[in-house]
């Protein structure tokens, strides 16, 4: 209790300098109020159960460290946009690699390709590809966009994000 009431004291000492029109006496009131509400019983459990989460979740994630299971942090907005952008064009080009129009299926596959063919610029994306039997020159589309979604697919499970980023970034700027 007496540290919930030092946080809101600190903010009253601070706000009492200000001038009156921008501390007026309904802000002060208010304060006064919520220093006495810190100091409660009732807020006291409430700070309590907050802390108990946050090291409850602390615990189970180095739990989860010690039994081997990587951590995901939440994605960023970024990120996330990244990710949605390269499903979406890979969507796009998985139509054209399948469907019987040859045209769109040769114009599929060369953006694969071009692709790739960026991914392999960057020496350890190069020696993912050569792992996955791939290179910028195979001519089977199919067999491109499967072993893209598949080193996709792994760097998400292992949550090797730069992978992943750098990937995402290569198809979307490769995919037009």
């Amino acid at each position: 209790m007496d540290g919930n009431r030092a946080k809101v004291r600190a903010t009253i000492l601070t706000r009492e300098k200000e001038a009156a029109d921008t501390y007026p006496i309904g802000a002060a009131i208010s304060d006064i109020v919520a220093y006495y509400n810190a100091g409660t019983l009732v807020r006291a459990f409430t700070e309590l159960q907050k802390d108990t989460a946050v090291l409850t979740k602390q615990q189970e994630d180095n739990l989860q460290v010690l039994k081997g299971v990587p951590l995901t942090p939440e994605a960023t907005e970024i990120f996330r946009d990244l990710s949605v952008a390269a499903s979406n064009a890979l969507t796009v080009i998985s139509q054209g690699v399948e469907g019987t129009d040859v045209p769109k299926k040769t114009a599929a596959t060369e953006k694969l390709k071009k692709i790739v063919l960026a991914l392999e610029k960057d020496k350890d994306v190069s020696a993912v590809l050569k792992n996955a039997g791939i290179s910028s020159q195979d001519t089977d589309g199919v067999k491109l966009r499967d072993a893209l979604l598949d080193i996709r697919a792994a760097a998400t499970m292992v949550n090797n994000k730069a992978l992943l980023n750098t990937i995402n970034q290569a198809i979307v700027d490769n995919s037009r």
